[in-house]
């Protein structure tokens, strides 16, 4: 049967307005201009394009398969993770393009008032801060993910896409901040926006998770672990790719090692949090802070144990975070944050502009002539060193403040019955957002019979794996549990030893 809802018409619409957009305010750049020489290939030599191309490629993958794939954790919600990042991003994409030069023509005007409209020239460098706004979604989206409809998160791009974008050209042209990574303008912004907006979808009920799907199982944590290499991999790139020369390659290395310290950071706060054992969800996420963290510093930092103090500053707060904050705001029924954006993007992005400030109050000693390149600057005596702390502690107060208004204000329109959200009983549930979505639990029943009669064969204390995995042994749920949850763990079938 058809179905035309308000969905839709509303999907439709934006998409042709979109195009209509493009059509009115964009132009190919010099390097792809139909009209041009055939020396103009590019902007500049074909290694150049070749390098930058490299680059964007690489922040395309964070965006489509890391940030894609982590999301993937919820057992009964893969689906619907990975599908609305894929549908998401790319309407967060086009209308990043757009926003970005509309805010960017307002800034230029504010500098001086004799500035007329230009159009955008299409590049690639358009494309990969079309990427970075879809980022800031895709952390937004992480605050609420199996709590909302597809069309909440239309709504939520397409009002978070504005305020991303008025907030990156503030800190970037008018305030002149160092943020070439996006810890602030990204991270920051997106996670504070998406902590706001979460309080209206279902705090309450989604912290009781009567029906205990907000988690993962053995299956989709392992899925959601290719997410994180992903990201762990190409994270330099995201934080290097807008940079040149001797710039982009101390960002390279900054990135490459910050992160690998946070990983060592995580690994031993999950050790030390969880009685000596790995926690997946820690290891999952705190590993990647030092990314987060080294985005407003990786071409500030001059000496590279420096972005290793801050890997592991980042990752001691993010696995501070998934241990002990998260589940006491979710006991308390105060914040539901299903991926943890509070702890992986919001604290060490605090972690990251704090850095940053200092830095810059040392930037003159540290870059000497280059200090007014490093920074933006046309005139190295614009500002002083001091000021320039200021002024990054100032990008980091707006993307917070911006955030939280933000938020807030599309929390509030969006969570209406208007965007039709999913009811609370179906909440990280894919058989509200798909079709023919469901598992077969004539499957299910079926190997709970063969398990049942195994464990009835098996001596009493070989009856206590029930529900646990213990040296990979058949773990065997309650079929009305299968049921009602639809949770995979039946699938983890005895592999390497039979049970006497």
């Amino acid at each position: 049967m058809l179905n035309y809802g308000r969905a839709q018409i509303f999907f439709i619409l934006g998409q042709f307005v979109t195009i209509l957009f493009f059509g009115l305010f964009t132009i190919y750049g010099k390097g792809s201009d139909p009209k041009g020489s055939a020396d103009s290939a590019t902007n500049s030599s074909p290694r150049q394009m070749a390098d930058i191309y490299a680059m964007f490629q690489d922040v395309h993958i964070m965006i489509f398969i890391g940030f894609g794939f982590l999301m993937v954790f919820l057992k009964s919600h893969n689906w619907s993770s990975i599908g609305y990042n894929y549908l998401i991003a790319c309407w967060a994409i086009q209308i990043t393009i757009l926003w970005n030069h509309f805010w960017e023509q307002v800034s230029k005007y504010y500098d001086n008032q004799n500035h007329s409209f230009e159009k955008l020239n299409l590049s690639i460098q358009t494309l990969l801060n079309g990427d970075y706004g879809a980022a800031a979604v895709l952390i937004t989206f992480g605050a609420i993910l199996g709590k909302c409809s597809l069309f909440q998160l239309f709504g939520i791009a397409s009002i978070e896409v504005i305020l991303y974008a008025l907030n990156r050209a503030i800190i970037l042209n008018i305030f002149k901040a160092e943020d070439i990574g996006g810890t602030m303008t990204i991270h920051v912004f997106g996670a504070f926006f998406g902590l706001a907006c979460q309080f209206f979808y279902h705090v309450r009920n989604a912290c009781k998770d009567e029906r205990k799907l907000d988690c993962g199982n053995y299956l989709s944590d392992i899925i959601s672990m290719t997410g994180t290499l992903f990201l762990f991999v190409y994270w330099p790139s995201f934080n290097a790719a807008e940079l040149i020369g001797s710039s982009q390659q101390r960002a390279v290395i900054n990135t490459y090692l910050s992160i690998s310290t946070s990983v060592i950071s995580a690994i031993v706060w999950s050790k030390i949090l969880k009685n000596g054992k790995l926690d997946m969800e820690i290891i999952l996420n705190a590993s990647l802070a030092g990314g987060v963290a080294m985005g407003c510093n990786s071409n500030i930092i001059v000496l590279p144990f420096g972005s290793m103090l801050v890997g592991i500053g980042a990752g001691t707060v993010a696995s501070l975070g998934f241990g002990i904050i998260q589940p006491l705001l979710r006991r308390k029924q105060l914040v539901h944050d299903t991926c943890g954006i509070l702890n992986l993007h919001a604290m060490p992005g605090i972690v990251g502009g704090i850095v940053s400030a200092i830095v810059a109050s040392r930037a003159r000693d540290n870059f000497g002539a280059n200090y007014g390149n490093i920074f933006l600057f046309d005139n190295e005596a614009y500002r002083t060193a001091s000021q320039q702390a200021g002024y990054q502690l100032a990008a980091l107060g707006l993307s917070i403040g911006l955030g939280v208004f933000g938020g807030l204000l599309t929390g509030l329109i969006t969570s209406t019955q208007f965007f039709q959200p999913p009811p609370k009983e179906l909440l990280f549930d894919d058989t509200f957002h798909w079709h023919e979505c469901e598992i077969d639990h004539q499957t299910l029943r079926s190997l709970f019979e063969i398990g049942k009669k195994i464990l009835e064969e098996a001596s009493d204390s070989s009856r206590q794996i029930q529900r646990k995995r213990i040296d990979h042994s058949l773990v065997i749920m309650d079929p009305q549990t299968i049921a009602d949850d639809q949770d995979l763990d039946i699938l983890n079938l005895h592999r390497n030893k039979k049970i006497n």
